[in-house]
């Protein structure tokens, strides 16, 4: 089939599932997610890229373009995306009574609160990112959930632009398990903690690894350049209450744990060996030379 017996030359639309199609749909979806994947493009060519996909989004699906070739980038995938069906209530287990009613337990969030949740950064989420030094990422694949911490110098995570973040991956204990999992599941979460501060920042988003050059050397840290980072399109992303921080004390003095009180690495390890079956357990010597190297390495071996 040519192109002439899809729309012939005299032809700019058709009408398909009760939808208007125009000649040149795929073509301007195709220029649009160049833009989006071009880190050197304005912000404003990509939010206006953003809303033209969007826009394009309810014929390229009546097409049929999405069943028959895959959306790659994240970002992408998330704005041609079919809006998820609100979820219904699964029917109570075999001889099970109890399963509650949320929506009487709990009232409805806010206004406020409703509309304080977005899908872009806007100026003060800009500004609490450049003042960021740590959060949470969460990620998950068909085997489970994973959450793992992330720490930098503030700003550490970048913003691309108003709907793209992105930080580098630097050394660790080689698990790779977050990004192992965006292989296969490109959900991602990621929680802020301020400390001193009563506010978290909270991202939710579809993540993938790059390995652009430009992109790694943007993320460079003390001189050394990351060997992958993870770009983060977002779809979700709001300010949340200290509460927590309140309940738990987190910033007072107080608050602070004994190192005493609790089991040392190395201690872990000698406990661990012993699991295992080790017919020569860590001693007591090396359970000191194992920490002194830990608490050398946490320190100092940061990239």
């Amino acid at each position: 089939m040519r192109a002439q017996d899809v729309l012939p030359d005299d032809v700019n639309e058709v009408e398909v599932g009760g939808i208007t199609v125009r000649k040149g749909s795929v073509g301007a979806f195709l220029a649009n997610a160049r833009v989006l994947q071009d880190l050197t493009a304005s912000t404003e060519a990509r939010t206006a890229a953003v809303g033209h996909i969007e826009a394009l989004a309810p014929a390229l699906r009546a097409l049929g373009l999405f069943d028959v070739l895959e959306v790659r980038d994240p970002q992408l995938r998330a704005l041609v995306a079919l809006p998820a069906p609100a979820p219904s209530a699964p029917a109570p287990g075999p001889g099970r009574t109890d399963a509650p009613d949320l929506n009487a337990l709990y009232a409805p969030p806010s206004e406020m609160i409703q509309k304080a949740v977005l899908d872009r950064l806007i100026g003060f989420h800009e500004s609490y990112l450049k003042a960021a030094t740590f959060f949470c990422l969460a990620t998950g694949s068909g085997q489970g959930l994973d959450a793992s911490p992330r720490g930098g110098p503030p700003g550490f995570v970048h913003v691309l632009d108003a709907h793209t973040v992105a930080f580098a991956d630097w050394p660790g204990n080689n698990r790779i398990e977050s990004l192992r999992n965006l292989e296969r599941d490109d959900r991602v979460g990621m929680l802020f903690i301020f400390p001193g501060l009563e506010v978290f920042l909270r991202i939710n988003g579809r993540g993938r690894v790059s390995t652009a050059p430009e992109l790694l050397a943007e993320l460079a840290e003390q001189g050394r350049t990351p060997k992958a980072a993870t770009v983060v399109a977002i779809t979700e992303v709001l300010m949340h209450c200290g509460k927590a921080v309140n309940c738990a004390r987190l910033w007072a003095p107080a608050s602070q744990v004994d190192r005493t009180a609790l089991p040392t690495v190395g201690q872990m390890l000698s406990e661990l060996t012993r699991l295992g079956g080790a017919t020569a357990p860590i001693g007591d010597e090396q359970v000191g030379q194992i920490n002194a190297h830990y608490d050398h390495e946490v320190r100092h071996a940061l990239y």
